[in-house]
C-alpha cells in the first residue's frame, strides 16, 4: 500500500468515522427526546410500552433498510449512498419538531432511523480501500462512531434543558430536532466535497449473484453474534436510561452521563478489538467475548448492587466485551467474503439492529412479568449461551473435518 493510497483510504475512514458518528448521534435521539417528553403534554402521555415502541422504531427501520444500502454501496460505491442517506434522513429529523402524538412520532422516527443504515454504507465503502491485513483495525476506528450515542447521552439532556430555558418553556424541545436535521446536511455537504468513491470489483454483478453469500449459514451465525453484542449494546443505549432513574434514583442528566461510559468503552474498544482480531484471529476474540457477555448477565440476573458506582463498572466492563465483540465479527466478514462486504456486512447488521429493536420490547414484557429491572439480564445470557454452542459446535466439526484430511494425506 503506497503513501498516496494509504492517504486516500485513511482520509475515506476518517470521513465514514465521522458520518457515521452523526447518523448514530441522530439515531439516538428518541432515547433522550422522549422520556423528556412523556407526560409533558397532553398528547405525550404515553404507556411505558408505547415509550419502548418510540425508541425502539427508528432501530428497527435503521435495521431492515441495511442489506438494501449494503447492496446499492456494493453497486455504486459508497460516496453517493452515504450523500443521499443524509440527505434524505434530514427531512424526517427536521419534521420531528412539528410531531405532536405517538404516530407522529412513530411515523417521524421510521424516516430518521435510516441513519442507522450508515452502518452498512460505511462497512462496504471503508474495507475496500484497505488491505487484508489492516481492515480488522480499520473496521474497527470505524466502528467507533458508535461514540455518537454517548454524544447524544451526554449532550442532548443539556441542550434540551437550555432550550426549554430549564423547563420554563417546554415548547422549546422542538428545536432540538432542527439542530440535529442541520448537522446531518451540513455532513452531506462534507462528504461531497471531500470524499472520492470507489467500487467492488463485483460491482457489476446481478442482483441474484450480489445476494448468493445469504445462503451460507456462515452469514447468519455472525449475525446471531451481532444480535447479542451490538444489539444488546443498542438496547441498553435506551433501557439504562430508566435503570438509572428507577432502580437509582438518579436524574435525567446524571443518568445521561452513565449511559454516556457505557457508549464511550464500547465505541473505543472496537478499535483495540479490530487490532487483536488483526494479530490473533477473530474465532479466538469471539470465544473471549461470548464467555464474558455469560458471565456478566450471569451475575446481573441474580445479583443487582446497591451501589451505583459498582453497576456502573459492571456496565462499562460490559461495554468493553461487547465492543471488542463488534470487531471481531466485522474482521471476519471481509475475510469470508472480500467482494460481498456491503451485502454480508448489511445482513449482519440487519440482525444485529434487529436486536436493538426487539430486546428492549423483550426487556419491558419481562419487567412487567416479574416486576424487576435485572430480568432484562435473562435475555442477554440467553442469547450467550445459544451463540456460544453454535460457535463452538462449527470450531469443532472444522476441526473434525482438519483431522479426517491429514488422515488421509
Amino acid at each position: 500500500m503506497n503513501t498516496t493510497s494509504a492517504s486516500k483510504a485513511n482520509k475515506i475512514l476518517f470521513l465514514n468515522t465521522l458520518a457515521f458518528t452523526i447518523c448514530f448521534f441522530v439515531w439516538m435521539i428518541n432515547s433522550v427526546l422522549i422520556t423528556f417528553l412523556v407526560d409533558k403534554f397532553e398528547w405525550s402521555q404515553w404507556s411505558s410500552i408505547e415509550i419502548g415502541y418510540l425508541m425502539a422504531i427508528p432501530v428497527l427501520t435503521g435495521s431492515i433498510f441495511r442489506l438494501p444500502v449494503g447492496i446499492l454501496t456494493d453497486k455504486f460505491g459508497g460516496k453517493p449512498i452515504m450523500i443521499g442517506l443524509l440527505l434524505l434522513s434530514a427531512i424526517p429529523t427536521f419534521l420531528v419538531s412539528y410531531a405532536s402524538g405517538f404516530w407522529p412520532f412513530a411515523i417521524c422516527g421510521v424516516g430518521f432511523g435510516l441513519v442507522g443504515t450508515s452502518f452498512a454504507v460505511g462497512i462496504g465503502y471503508t474495507s475496500i480501500w484497505f488491505p487484508k491485513e489492516k481492515q480488522g483495525f480499520a473496521l474497527g476506528l470505524f466502528g467507533m462512531g458508535n461514540i455518537g450515542a454517548a454524544l447524544t447521552a451526554m449532550f442532548a439532556p443539556k441542550l434540551l434543558t437550555y432550550l426549554t430555558d430549564g423547563g420554563s418553556n417546554i415548547e422549546g424541545w422542538s428545536t432540538l430536532p432542527q439542530i440535529y436535521a442541520v448537522v446531518l446536511v451540513l455532513m452531506a455537504i462534507v462528504f461531497f466535497f471531500f470524499a472520492e468513491n470507489k467500487k467492488p470489483e463485483n460491482s457489476s454483478k446481478t442482483l441474484v449473484g450480489m445476494l448468493s453469500p445469504l445462503k451460507e449459514a456462515r452469514v447468519w451465525r455472525f449475525g446471531l453474534y451481532y444480535f447479542l453484542v451490538f444489539g444488546g449494546f443498542v438496547a441498553f443505549v435506551n433501557w439504562l436510561q430508566p435503570i438509572y432513574k428507577n432502580v437509582y434514583g438518579l436524574d435525567r442528566e446524571t443518568a445521561g452521563m452513565y449511559v454516556a461510559t457505557f457508549v464511550i468503552a464500547s465505541s473505543f474498544v472496537r478499535a483495540i478489538g479490530g487490532y487483536i482480531s488483526d494479530k490473533v484471529g477473530a474465532r479466538k476474540v469471539l470465544y473471549f467475548v461470548l464467555i464474558f457477555s455469560l458471565i456478566i448477565s450471569g451475575i446481573l440476573i441474580i445479583w443487582t448492587p446497591k451501589n451505583v458506582a459498582v453497576y456502573v463498572t459492571i456496565i462499562i466492563l460490559l461495554g468493553c466485551v461487547w465492543g471488542t465483540g463488534m470487531a471481531a465479527i466485522y474482521k471476519h466478514i471481509p475475510d469470508y467474503f472480500p467482494q460481498e462486504v456491503g451485502v454480508v456486512g448489511g445482513m449482519v447488521g440487519v440482525l444485529g439492529g434487529l436486536g436493538g429493536f426487539v430486546s428492549p420490547i423483550v426487556f419491558g414484557y419481562l419487567k412487567d412479568g416479574t416486576g424487576i429491572w435485572s430480568s432484562c439480564w435473562i435475555l442477554i445470557a440467553g442469547l450467550s449461551i445459544v451463540s456460544l454452542i453454535w460457535m463452538h459446535a462449527v470450531v469443532n466439526k472444522m476441526n473434525r473435518v482438519k483431522v479426517i484430511k491429514l488422515g488421509f494425506e
